[in-house]
């Protein structure tokens, strides 16, 4: 028999599936051009939810890598799309197949959202030009023995942005606190409130760091600036070696600045601007704890005012910051942490 955690049926992973649905428009009903891609599992648990929506079947897109869960999936795909291989490879079949534009998608993946980075950032090539996307990201919470090290570097990246360095640690205690009251609904947990916020600092990083690197194309389609994201490695390298020497055999956790990088967001403007953002944690039926992110991502038309890449970071950290924190518990109950 499949069990709970495989088939992904139970309270609180239905809760955060509810939420996506109540995140999404209410209908999609008006538009013939809406396109979906999502991970189904086995039990495709999903589809039911974008049908009522007006979404049909053939209007969406499932991936799988795993062969042997992609045949299972097949039984029961009831119209879907299904790609076997990774999100990039969809990404790269809608490309080929002259498809619509992604108007959502949702990965909910087994295991760090870090690992699977590449996967997640190609989507917004295929995002629309005209209108808004959304997108929600699912993984596991950092509590590996590299925490706080990634803590550290990801806290870093942000401390660096911002010249107000009081502005700086206000808005990152409140995330604290938040992850502090979160702890106390978490009997036994002994992990630092700091480490808790690693995997939260470096998916909110790689999401400024892809919206500042997306340029709007002749051919109408968007494309990811690699001299620029790549113009930000020697400032990232210094800053990780940095953290790993400073960190201490005890473990330490000292933040690190580098005005270059602060400098150099502020030299680019930007064609996309995000402007909603919901924030999750959650335990699977295995207790394993996990956190979701979900943004809606708006593209700016050529003659509109743009941001710069600053602008974009400073929005991101802001909604971060002072959004609450929503925990599901076991039975789905929400419970809010401003």
């Amino acid at each position: 028999m499949m069990s709970l955690e495989r088939s992904y049926d139970y309270p609180a992973k239905n809760a955060v599936r509810r939420a996506w649905m109540q995140f999404l428009p209410l209908s999609f009903q008006s538009s013939s051009c809406v396109r979906g891609l999502y991970l189904p599992g086995n039990a495709n648990l999903e589809l039911s939810g974008y049908l009522e929506k007006g979404v049909q079947a053939h209007q969406l897109i499932g991936a799988e890598h795993n062969e042997d869960v992609y045949e299972r999936i097949k039984a029961q795909a009831s119209g879907i799309h299904l790609v076997q291989g990774s999100i990039q490879e969809a990404v790269r079949q809608i490309k080929e197949r002259g498809w619509n534009p992604l108007t959502f998608a949702n990965f909910d993946f087994d295991g760090s959202c870090h690992t699977f980075v590449e996967d997640v950032l190609s989507v917004f090539s295929v995002f629309p030009l005209n209108d808004p996307a959304y997108l929600s990201v699912s993984s596991y919470s950092a509590r590996d023995d590299e925490a706080v090290l990634q803590g550290i570097v990801n806290t870093s990246k942000f401390y660096s942005t911002f010249e107000s360095t009081a502005q700086f640690w206000a808005s990152y205690g409140r995330m604290m606190d938040r992850n502090t009251a979160l702890r106390r609904q978490l009997p036994g947990s002994s992990v630092e409130d700091h480490v808790h916020l690693s995997r939260e600092l470096g998916f909110l990083w790689w999401m400024a760091l892809v919206m500042g690197s997306i340029d709007r194309c002749e051919n109408a389609v968007w494309t990811v600036n690699e001299s620029y994201t790549q113009s930000f490695n020697d400032i990232l390298q210094d800053i990780t070696r940095r953290a790993m020497e400073r960190i201490g055999d005890q473990g330490e956790f000292r933040v690190l600045s580098d005005p270059r990088l602060g400098q150099q967001l502020r030299n680019r403007v930007c064609s996309l601007w995000p402007d909603r953002f919901e924030h999750y944690v959650w335990f699977t039926a295995q207790r394993q704890p996990m956190r979701t992110w979900m943004i809606r991502i708006q593209p700016l038309g050529q003659e509109e005012p743009r941001p710069t890449h600053f602008e974009v970071v400073e929005q991101l950290w802001n909604m971060a910051t002072r959004t609450p924190l929503v925990y599901l518990n076991h039975s789905g109950t929400k419970i809010s942490f401003d």
